[in-house]
């Protein structure tokens, strides 16, 4: 799709452009589109027809006011949409970003709502961030969007993902098989969800997890500390780099623990048969009930710290 996708997108930006201010447009909205961190198909298709497209770099508001709004469902067809769901996937570059279940199945935009694309088909939703006018193509390229998304009780998505730079996300009351988040320079907050498979990466940011089912687990952290409370994990690997691991987990994996530059604590009683150190540059075991299962657990200049 991309190549042909792009060729079009070239053509009608020549109309008007020199060939030098067209590759230029192309770079930034394939820059753009790595940086959504959806893959680049959904993001494409996420942005509308390449009319709208060359509209954000001519800067020309879109002819009606339809198209200048992103296409949410009106009251009468939110239950029926919503309710046949299976993936959702959404990408926000600044603002906020909260996902949670309500008894009214919505999407809400306080602020930043022009900038948005909205893509709906029949069981997935794509939310991604339009690109900005050829005027601030280089000067902002990151609108501030605050967005809400409510979902119906009791949901349960095959595919759940969403990516923030500079924003902040909250994600309650979801189930999915599979969730990945991807969080650059902003917080991430998760109540009382249920994955099956769970990914998780942040760039100089807070994580604070409380009460979900995790699954398998792949979590790192870079510049930012991490607390998970009352969490259940079935195997996996938490890495962290410049920050403090606060843990209270339950799994029946054995735990496997090493730190550079880093120490190891624990406040659990019935864990007093860790093998651990707490100088810099140790190393922790404790055996798990399931054999087959391992969750290791890593830090580089960082500490980490067991709770109840």
């Amino acid at each position: 799709m991309s190549n042909r996708y792009y060729e079009q997108l070239r053509n009608q930006l020549l109309a008007h452009h020199s060939p030098q201010e067209v590759e230029d447009m192309i770079a930034y909205l394939q820059e753009a589109t790595e940086e959504s961190g959806l893959a680049e198909e959904e993001y494409l298709a996420s942005l509308g027809p390449i009319e709208e497209v060359v509209s954000y770099f001519e800067g020309e508001e879109a002819k009606t006011k339809e198209a200048s709004l992103p296409p949410i469902p009106s009251q009468t067809n939110k239950s029926l949409y919503f309710e046949t769901l299976k993936s959702v996937l959404i990408s926000i570059p600044n603002g906020q970003i909260v996902l949670q279940t309500n008894d009214v199945a919505q999407i809400r935009c306080e602020k930043g709502q022009e900038f948005l694309n909205i893509l709906q088909e029949e069981a997935k939703l794509i939310i991604s961030a339009k690109p900005q006018s050829k005027i601030s193509l280089f000067k902002k390229k990151y609108p501030e969007i605050i967005l809400h998304v409510d979902l119906p009780h009791n949901l349960d998505l095959e595919w759940l993902e969403i990516h923030s730079v500079n924003a902040e996300m909250k994600v309650i009351d979801q189930q999915a098989s599979s969730a990945r988040f991807e969080v650059v320079n902003g917080n991430l907050f998760l109540e009382n969800n249920n994955f099956d498979s769970t990914k998780i990466s942040s760039v100089n940011g807070d994580i604070d997890i409380v009460a979900n089912e995790l699954g398998t687990l792949r979590f790192d952290t870079v510049n930012g500390d991490a607390k998970l409370q009352s969490c259940r994990i079935k195997e996996g690997k938490i890495s962290s780099v410049n920050g403090k691991l606060i843990l209270g987990i339950e799994t029946n994996s054995s735990i496997r623990v090493n730190t550079v530059c880093g120490t190891i604590k624990t406040e659990i009683n019935k864990q007093k048969d860790f093998i651990f150190s707490s100088i810099p540059g140790s190393q922790m075991r404790f055996p798990g009930t399931d054999p087959e299962s391992i969750l290791k657990i890593s830090t580089v200049s960082g500490k980490i710290q067991f709770i109840e």
